[in-house]
């Protein structure tokens, strides 16, 4: 969340998962944003979140912030993955809503914002096939074989993208609109390691908001 905002809990009977609620305001209007976390990594707890949202908010939108692994080597930490389809790369697939053009002069706001931006590129975004899959990937090889041989446009690699979407398609209705927009910490490889996930996440989340409230309404 972010610290200069004020974020109020919201509790729902019989449910154990923490919420915190906010106002964003365009141009426009105010947008009513519920938060959440995952207390797990992988599609189940993604899921289930995702199902929980829809339940108690009957939310318009579920948008998923946070990192992913990133599959080509052109592409540079940091870079925002807000794919085209998303994949179990042991099953199926889902589409996400084309989304509209993004300006590059909010991605260098969001750069120079961050304390740390030195070793790092302005973000790009890419619209390549987020993989989805319930292990962390520490080896190139199992890259070559699984994604890149069968997910040619694959872009990242994550553990959760699926299970939203998924979670959205069988929500009772109005069934909640799912886009996933997160950046790449690493490139699931040997070298792979926590290092770049502070900016990776700042980088997501501050896009985010700006999505919500310059791009979406």
């Amino acid at each position: 969340m972010f610290a200069s905002e004020k974020w109020n809990k919201v509790k729902i009977p019989g449910d154990s998962t923490v919420y915190h609620e906010t106002k964003w305001v365009n141009n426009k209007k105010e947008i009513k944003v519920i938060s959440t976390s995952l207390t797990q990594m992988g599609m189940v707890a993604a899921a289930t979140i995702t199902s929980k949202l829809s339940f108690n908010f009957a939310s318009r939108y579920i948008i998923m912030s946070g990192i992913a692994a990133g599959v080509k080597e052109e592409y540079n930490i940091g870079d925002i993955i807000i794919p085209k389809e998303v994949k179990d790369y042991c099953s199926g697939k889902f589409s996400t809503p084309k989304e509209k053009s993004k300006d590059e002069a909010e991605l260098c706001s969001i750069y120079n914002s961050f304390r740390n931006k030195a070793k790092y590129s302005i973000p790009q975004i890419r619209t390549g096939d987020m993989a989805t899959g319930d292990s962390v990937i520490q080896n190139s090889k199992i890259i070559e074989v699984m994604i890149k041989k069968f997910l040619r446009q694959a872009d990242g690699i994550d553990m959760e993208a699926y299970g939203m979407y998924y979670a959205s398609q069988q929500a009772i209705s109005p069934k909640p609109i799912p886009i996933c927009i997160k950046a790449i910490s690493d490139f699931a490889n040997k070298d792979k390691s926590n290092e770049h996930q502070e900016y990776a996440a700042y980088v997501s989340a501050q896009f985010v908001k700006t999505f919500v409230t310059e791009k979406l309404f």
